[in-house]
């Protein structure tokens, strides 16, 4: 009884082991797809479906360069791009002020001329009553 217990024990530890095997060569197979994904992203090696693990490791180091010095040129255009959102609205904030200030500047000529308009006719209206 013994013997039957250590070789089913021996079996079921098997199965498990070779399940373990599976999911491994599963999940290298991932990260190879996920490893061909980003560098062709980055345009960085003719990588295919026949890489293998191993090639990614050997790789890696020089992926990772080329996708940090990616994300650093990323990060110089949002910073460029976002001062030359801020120069464009200081400039759009300058002509509206110009624009505020010319439109009180009419007002006041409009006033003004109404203003003279109505004495004069008041003139008038004395002079000639």
């Amino acid at each position: 009884m013994n013997a039957n217990a250590s070789h089913g024990i021996l079996a079921s530890a098997s199965d498990e082991i070779k399940k373990l095997v599976d999911e491994r060569d599963k999940l290298q197979k991932d990260v190879v797809t996920v490893f061909i994904d980003v560098a062709n992203s980055l345009d960085a090696g003719p990588f295919t479906q026949d890489t293998t693990v191993s090639d990614v490791q050997k790789q890696y180091p020089a992926i990772k360069k080329i996708a940090q010095n990616k994300l650093k040129d990323y990060e110089s255009e949002v910073k460029d791009a976002e001062k030359s959102r801020e120069d464009f609205i200081l400039q759009k904030q300058k002509e509206l002020d110009q624009v505020s200030l010319d439109i009180e500047r009419a007002k006041y000529v409009k006033q003004s001329q109404l203003s003279d308009a109505i004495t004069k006719v008041l003139m008038y209206i004395g002079i000639f009553l």
